[in-house]
């Protein structure tokens, strides 16, 4: 196995000119990947590191657990996400980011899951053009009820889902509330 590149790409606001011609946010997704500008993870740590605005994040084959990141129900100061706590534990929570993309080599090979069986997997506030593909997201297996969803988006817009997978033991799949143009 070798150790993935990494290529960040900052949106340098009106200096790209290619963006001055994208009208479609999803487009410009699209354009950052075809450029190269992608962030590739192989472990959870490292996807949480690469969060931010206009960020496509391409994840290796394997299985994300949310709940075993080092930073895991700790303060994140200023990062864009940050750890909900939940009755049995905490969930992943993105705030304000705008432009990202996470995507997988297929829902087969990715998993992004979680062990708090009252947490959702993935929860997004305040964001806008986010992308999920060719990923499965769930809870991990356990004893147990579960009332925690799997996706769960508030007072965004642009919301993609594509080619994903959803399981687990979650009573709502996709919870979109407050949002615009959700794309399931």
């Amino acid at each position: 196995r070798t150790t993935p590149r990494i290529f960040l790409d900052y949106r340098k606001n009106n200096n790209d000119p290619h963006y001055s011609y994208v009208e479609n946010e999803k487009v410009y997704l699209e354009l950052l990947e075809s450029k190269g500008r992608t962030l590739v993870n192989s472990t959870v740590d490292e996807l949480l590191a690469a969060i931010g605005n206009d960020r496509v994040i391409a994840l290796a084959d394997g299985c994300y657990e949310l709940s075993a990141a080092a930073d895991y129900g700790k303060f994140t100061g200023d990062k864009p996400y940050h750890w909900y706590e939940t009755y049995d534990g905490y969930e992943l929570t993105l705030e304000g980011v705008t432009n990202l993309k996470l995507c997988g080599s297929g829902a087969a090979n990715v998993t992004l899951c979680t062990k708090p069986r009252y947490a959702n997997v993935f929860r997004c506030v305040n964001g806008s053009n986010i992308c999920l593909s060719g990923l499965t997201v769930g809870h991990t297996e356990e004893p147990g009820t579960c009332g925690g969803g799997v996706l769960s988006f508030s007072d965004s817009a642009k919301l993609y889902v594509d080619a994903c997978a959803l399981y687990g033991c979650g009573t709502i799949g996709v919870e979109a509330i407050c949002c615009s143009e959700v794309n399931v």
